[in-house]
């Protein structure tokens, strides 16, 4: 009930700031204050946003809006996005799948979203992060691939991360509340699918998952 409520003003907040800030045309520092606060209204939006989902899996109560989309494209329209905000990053993607699937666009869209983000946060040292999709014939699946060359997660926390409010050591310098993993391994397991973890510390983490394609006819 209090994440709900939260949400509310903070929509407003966001918007009217996104007002204020198409209002703003010359980049002075009005405009450096109106971005920054922003950035925190929109990091307390998701933070919120994750404390709602959490409480609707744990009642059973995280509802599905399932269409049939081109999954390459929603892939390839994220990469766009972040690669504009990850200065630092080049994500390169390897593969493609020109196979329809059938899921909540939405929810596929946020255990993305969470994957490229915890590739880009926790790889600081890096410059790239590697993204591979493909089209398994033997499985009739998509399957795709976010791999980082970052700090890596300790081989006694790889079966703990997917709980919820869980994080790792080394995790705990950067803004979060352990929450983004277990909503993405629920929505996956929503859509029949499992999210796997390969990684070593100090050289890095790949995510994996795949999902049924509709066969072409």
């Amino acid at each position: 009930i209090a994440s709900h409520e939260m949400k509310t003003p903070l929509t407003t907040a966001k918007g009217y700031i996104e007002l204020l800030l198409l209002s703003l045309k010359e980049k002075n520092q009005t405009a450096l204050y109106a971005t920054k606060a922003n950035q925190a209204v929109e990091r307390l939006h998701n933070l919120v946003s994750e404390l709602l989902d959490a409480s609707k899996i744990q009642n059973g109560q995280l509802s599905y809006s399932i269409t049939t989309f081109d999954f390459n494209e929603m892939v390839d329209e994220i990469i766009d996005n972040f690669q504009h905000s990850a200065k630092n990053h080049s994500i390169k993607k390897s593969g493609k799948c020109e196979r329809l699937i059938t899921g909540d666009r939405g929810r596929l869209q946020q255990v993305l979203i969470n994957l490229f983000s915890n590739a880009i946060k926790y790889s600081p040292g890096a410059s790239s992060v590697i993204i591979q999709l493909i089209y398994n014939k033997v499985t009739s699946k998509a399957e795709i691939r976010i791999r980082d060359f970052g700090v890596g997660i300790p081989s006694e926390d790889i079966n703990k991360i997917f709980e919820r409010y869980y994080r790792v050591e080394v995790e705990k310098s950067k803004p979060g509340l352990g929450l983004g993993l277990y909503i993405a391994q629920n929505i996956l397991l929503s859509h029949g699918s499992r999210l796997t973890v390969q990684s070593e510390s100090g050289k890095g983490t790949t995510f994996c998952f795949s999902l049924p394609v509709i066969q072409k006819k």
